[in-house]
């Protein structure tokens, strides 16, 4: 007999039991009376901030949102790139359903397939780092310099806030690595960048990267 049919029986036998059998009242009774569930919460707040753990938890809340934005996440099954690669991605994509502006006329229509780069250019590449890697952050700034600011340095990993202060320039965070998922990014530092219709996405190889003893391996 399966353990689930058993359990079944069981429970059955001793319904019936309780139906059967009197066995009489032991000891008093009383009506069962649920606490307001507000109530409830009202008392335990009022408690906390009495004895001040509200004010602990509220700056305990405060430490760990200031720790997350200075250290996000880092994405996770991102590696250090050995050897150079590079590859090209389409954006196309295959409308499932009319898309429509805000004044209700459809500009991509069910069924169509549209590039977005047949519209948009993208004047800038976008270059993928270990923030917490001193030959990838001088990588990405060397062809931030070279492209005279037109590139866009994206963390994988590292601290934002703070290699903006050291360097004066604008980091940003791949959160969740929602883009280097859409292209393909398994290891850094890596960039993308229009040509034509497509993007080309490259990784670079440890020679590329990689200082040793003051220069490049």
């Amino acid at each position: 007999m399966g353990a689930g049919l058993l359990g079944m029986v069981i429970a059955w036998a001793l319904a019936g039991v309780a139906v059967n059998e009197d066995h009489g009242v032991y000891g008093e009774t009383w009506e069962i009376v649920e606490p307001d569930l507000l109530e409830w919460i009202a008392e335990r707040l009022a408690r906390m901030e009495a004895d001040g753990r509200i004010d602990a938890f509220n700056e305990q809340a405060a430490e760990r949102a200031e720790a997350r934005v200075r250290r996000p996440p880092a994405v996770r099954g991102i590696l250090h790139a050995e050897e150079s690669e590079s590859w090209l991605y389409d954006p196309t994509i295959l409308v499932e359903e009319d898309i429509v502006n805000h004044e209700g006329v459809a500009f991509a229509h069910a069924g169509q397939e549209v590039n977005p780069l047949d519209t948009i250019t993208l004047t800038r590449s976008y270059v993928f780092i270990d923030g917490d890697d001193e030959d990838q952050v001088r990588f990405g700034l060397e062809r931030y310099r070279n492209r005279d600011g037109l590139v866009s340095l994206i963390l994988v990993n590292g601290e934002p806030l703070d290699l903006m202060e050291r360097h004066q320039t604008r980091f940003f965070f791949d959160q969740e690595g929602v883009l280097t998922n859409r292209f393909g990014i398994t290891a850094v530092p890596a960039s993308i960048e229009q040509e034509g219709r497509l993007v080309r996405v490259r990784q670079y190889g440890r020679g590329e990267w990689r200082v040793i003893d003051g220069g490049r391996p």
